[in-house]
């Protein structure tokens, strides 16, 4: 890591702390906390040139969720150069040492460009550098800890932290949680505050005036795109009701997995987890970076941590009755600590 990056006051890039890394923007960037100056670990240009080495071979991987949607890498040894094809247009990025470097062609909206190093990018970034982190969100509750909230694809990690959020919590990240120990206590890193709702849980649970506001990460000019991105989850920029500026971490209080959906009607079952069961789970959980972005994640070194966290940590199985309605207030009775272990 080049630790050589001092940001000078009148260099016009903003700082920010995401998932334990300390970055610095020349694009202002959504969802983030607003990092104290410092030393940056990343600085991210947008609308550089990206030059394609002659005679690299790429390798291709189409993206099955999304129509016509193909990642290139081109591997190097001190860099990775990636290209994100579509229809609509194309995202080139370098990343090079402690720097990234965009550029894009017409089609292409520049908030699609930061939704792009936000999400994907700057998460497998983290992942690289060898950061602990799980397929979870996190929230904040009445005693300035982290509640983990994880679980596969679907489970409703989201309309969770929806939950949280319309009772009045602070979400501290969505989709991936990082953890780090510090002087033998976990903490977790702040992430990007956006959430992705389905939209009968955004007008479930978020709605109402100076509640939040819609991120606007996603454009296209494409018609194709548009009408694809338009139909796929709201984005929901929580700093617009609770501020950009705050701990980059906090200590962790437990880690809720998030099991099958139970009937609407039935309670909700919480399970505090032996530590052999909790480690198998969490094993599970364990955030991997895309295979099209060539993937180098040591899984050795994640398990131990793993292995560490249930030493220190409650983790719990948590199923929720399928019924927007209730998620309030099961998110206010976990905040309180008020739900009773089955």
């Amino acid at each position: 890591m080049n630790s050589d990056l001092e940001l000078p006051a009148d260099s016009g890039l903003s700082a920010y702390s995401a998932f334990g890394l300390h970055l610095v923007s020349n694009q202002p960037l959504p969802g983030f906390l607003i990092a104290p100056t410092g030393v940056p670990e990343l600085q991210v240009f947008f609308g550089g040139k990206v030059l394609r080495r002659a005679g690299q071979k790429s390798i291709r991987r189409e993206v099955p969720d999304v129509p016509s949607l193909v990642f290139e890498t081109l591997p190097g040894n001190d860099s990775l150069e990636i290209r994100i094809v579509h229809e609509s247009g194309s995202i080139a990025l370098m990343i090079k040492d402690a720097t990234v470097n965009f550029e894009w062609s017409r089609g292409i909206d520049a908030r699609t460009v930061k939704a792009v190093f936000c999400g994907i990018i700057l998460k497998s970034i983290a992942l690289w550098r060898h950061k602990f982190a799980l397929h979870a969100g996190a929230t904040e509750n009445p005693g300035g800890k982290a509640l983990v909230i994880a679980g596969k694809k679907a489970a409703g990690k989201s309309t969770l932290l929806a939950g949280f959020y319309a009772a009045g919590a602070r979400i501290v990240a969505e989709d991936m949680a990082t953890l780090s120990q510090r002087d033998g206590n976990w903490h977790v890193h702040s992430g990007a505050r956006i959430l992705k709702l389905l939209p009968q849980a955004a007008a479930a649970l978020v709605q109402g005036p100076g509640q939040t506001r819609d991120a606007g990460e996603w454009h296209s000019d494409h018609p194709s795109a548009a009408d694809y991105l338009r139909s796929q989850k709201v984005l929901m920029d929580t700093t617009a009701r609770d501020g950009v500026r705050g701990a980059d971490s906090l200590p962790l209080a437990a880690i809720y997995l998030l099991g099958s959906r139970l009937p609407a009607g039935a309670p909700v079952a919480l399970e505090r987890l032996g530590k052999p069961q909790a480690v198998a789970l969490l094993a599970q959980e364990l955030s991997e970076v895309p295979e099209m972005l060539e993937p180098r994640e040591d899984k050795q070194a994640a398990l131990q941590n793993v292995l560490a966290l249930v030493q220190d940590v409650p983790i719990y199985r948590l199923q929720l009755p399928n019924d927007l309605s209730r998620v309030q207030t099961i998110a206010r009775q976990l905040l309180q600590g008020a739900l009773a272990t089955v």
